[in-house]
Formats: structure tokens, C-alpha cells, sequence
């Protein structure tokens, strides 16, 4: 190259056009966070509407693993308030007068009283909750299953057999009373009876 003359120009980045992609992978804009999230600064969702992390339960995993599980609890649950609350009024005067005014017989008045809660109510309640968690197969078996539906099989059969006891006092005061009670008082057993089976069925058999 003669002396005088200028060397040759060293290389250059070439600038990108104007109004085109930023320079990145593709799918990428400047400031956003990995895996699509939010970018830096913007406030998050609420908890509940927020992924769960790897390895951690969603909410309400247990309910919606298991619901007749769930729903049998919750039913079992009223039964038992509900019978408590029956027991309460095995001393009031007033309800044993009811029975008082058909004959003398306080200590069956005082049973009929003390055993209001096996009723036919009480009974379908029970009938509800092992058919929930009969009809409702587990994804996931809540780990008080068999507790619960045991729990609802032998109030049942307790039921059932208060049911034939209070049917048999009953009818000892006679007339229409009587007879009438007879009945009515007779009709829990095959609902106990049936949920008793149902339970034995699904406390016997694995869960799934």
C-alpha cells in the first residue's frame, strides 16, 4: 500500500433495521420473566390462583380426592350434634308428660324420651352418608374413610336396635297411640339394617 494512504477499515456490527424484533430467542420480550410469568415488579395473583410448586398439594387436594368421604364426615357429624342435642331432653318434665298422660309408666317414658333420636331422619342420614361414600370411588382416599363409614355402621345398628325396643314399649300403651308408634317406630330398622350392609360392604372391600 504507497505510503500516505489510509488502511482499510475495521469491521463493523451491523445495526438491525428499525421496528424489528428485539434481539433474543424467539417468544422472548425484554424484562419478562422465564416460563411466561409476570415481568419484574408486577404484583402477584392471590394465593389460590397462583401454581401450585412441584411437590406440593393443591388446595382442597383431600376433598377433591376423596368427597363421599367428605360428605359422609359432614353428615355423620350433624347426626351426632342432632343426637346429643336429643339426649339433653331425656330429663325434661314436659316431653315425659306426653307420655305420662297414657299411662303411669315413667321408666317407659323416660326411654322414649332418652332414644328420640332413632328416628327415621336420623336413619336416612345415616343411609346418606355410607352411599356417598359408596357411590363416589376416590382418586385419592382421605385417610379417615373407613373411620367414618364404621362410625355411621354402628350408629346404625345401634338405632336399629333402639328402634325395635322402642317399638315394642310403645305398643304397651295401646290404642291408636300405641299402634301408631308401633309402626313408626318400626320403620327405621330396614333403613338401619340396609346401612349397616352398605358399611360393612365398604369398610370391607379396598378403597379405589
Amino acid at each position: 500500500m504507497p505510503p500516505g494512504q489510509p488502511g482499510p477499515l475495521p469491521p463493523t456490527t451491523p445495526i438491525p433495521p428499525t421496528g424489528g424484533p428485539p434481539p433474543g430467542p424467539p417468544g422472548h420480550a425484554p424484562g419478562a420473566a422465564r416460563g411466561g410469568g409476570p415481568p419484574p415488579g408486577a404484583p402477584l395473583p392471590p394465593s389460590w390462583a397462583r401454581r401450585g410448586r412441584p411437590g406440593q398439594p393443591a388446595s382442597f387436594a383431600g376433598v377433591r380426592g376423596d368427597p363421599g368421604a367428605w360428605a359422609a364426615a359432614a353428615v355423620l357429624a350433624a347426626v351426632v350434634l342432632t343426637v346429643l342435642a336429643d339426649l339433653l331432653l331425656a330429663g325434661d318434665l314436659i316431653s315425659i308428660g306426653g307420655f305420662r298422660a297414657y299411662a303411669r309408666g315413667t321408666l317407659r317414658a323416660h326411654f322414649l324420651v332418652a332414644t328420640g333420636f332413632a328416628s327415621v331422619d336420623i336413619a336416612l342420614a345415616l343411609l346418606v352418608a355410607v352411599g356417598l361414600a359408596a357411590a363416589i370411588r376416590p382418586a385419592a382416599p382421605a385417610s379417615f374413610r373407613r373411620t367414618a363409614v364404621a362410625a355411621a355402621g354402628g350408629l346404625a345398628a345401634i338405632i336399629a336396635v333402639l328402634g325395635v325396643l322402642r317399638a315394642l314399649i310403645v305398643i304397651t300403651y295401646g290404642h291408636a297411640f300405641g299402634v301408631s308408634g308401633f309402626l313408626g317406630y318400626l320403620a327405621v330398622v330396614p333403613i338401619a339394617v340396609a346401612t349397616l350392609a352398605i358399611a360393612l360392604a365398604v369398610t370391607g372391600r379396598p378403597p379405589g
